[in-house]
């Protein structure tokens, strides 16, 4: 069993006692650190740190949302206005607060600097990131969403628990043939998945990880490809893409009056 399944089973099992865990302050660091954005009428440029959010007068559909290999970028920022624009709230950790954080950023081999610890030091942000948003009032509880791009694609892909309302994947292919331990979709099957690339994506073409999501669907009922024709990596540029990600979460958030056929 891999050394972070079992941190997770002992976060799940503890929930929100997970300071007694002993949890290390490098994770810490990531959420302390975290950019959050809230919906209008604030500003969609306007990010705060956790400890700082002016509290909205009611919960809000929140998005969990992991940067790629090189930190925060212009097409983070870019979703972080696109899913505000929609009415949720976002929440970046910072995985590079760490004081330790090797870098995997090698486009198309991913052969120097390539170092598997980051990944499940990206599961570990999660765990805590969801135990804190557990701990905030305007955090709509039944609404909360986890989405990544590249880096943090691969960490929602790898991500097991059934916490989220869904799993938005941006620029992965959710294969690795030379680690079967980073292959595949390992979300339950009842969780709704959305998986986002470009045909010809230059970081992962002619490696060992080219390949699709939809091909490690299975007998998912609430799974959905975007397959965006040609060459490119940053997703949030592309208009079906952003329309996309935003009928998913309007799909999948709990309301009132529920459609039909929707997994609870």
């Amino acid at each position: 069993m891999r050394a972070w399944t079992v941190f997770l089973t002992a976060f799940s099992l503890l929930g929100a006692g997970c300071a007694t865990l002993g949890l290390n302050a490098e994770v810490a660091r990531t959420w302390e650190t975290a950019q959050v954005y809230l919906p209008p009428p604030r500003a969609w440029h306007e990010a705060f740190r956790p400890a700082d959010v002016p509290v909205p007068d009611r919960p809000l559909p929140t998005v969990v949302y992991l940067h790629g290999c090189k930190g925060i970028t212009g097409n983070d920022t870019g979703w972080a206005a696109q899913l505000t624009a929609a009415g949720y709230a976002v929440v970046m950790p910072r995985s590079f607060a760490r004081k330790y954080r090797p870098t995997n950023c090698e486009p198309s081999t991913h052969t120097a600097g390539w170092s598997p610890e980051v990944h499940d030091m990206r599961q570990e942000e999660i765990a805590y990131t969801l135990a804190k948003l557990r701990e905030l009032s305007w955090i709509d509880q039944r609404n909360v969403f986890l989405m990544g791009h590249s880096e943090g694609g691969l960490a929602v892909a790898l991500w097991h628990g059934g916490e989220f309302r869904g799993h938005i994947i941006s620029s992965w292919t959710c294969s690795n043939r030379s680690w079967p331990a980073h292959d595949g979709i390992w979300a339950p099957a009842r969780i709704p998945v959305l998986a986002i690339s470009f045909t010809s994506d230059p970081w992962y073409k002619g490696t060992y990880m080219e390949g699709s999501c939809e091909a490690k669907f299975g007998g998912r009922k609430f799974a959905r490809q975007v397959a965006i024709p040609g060459p490119g990596h940053f997703t949030w540029q592309e208009q079906e893409a952003r329309d996309a990600v935003t009928d998913f979460l309007r799909t999948h958030t709990i309301r009132e009056a529920r459609a039909v056929g929707v997994p609870r």
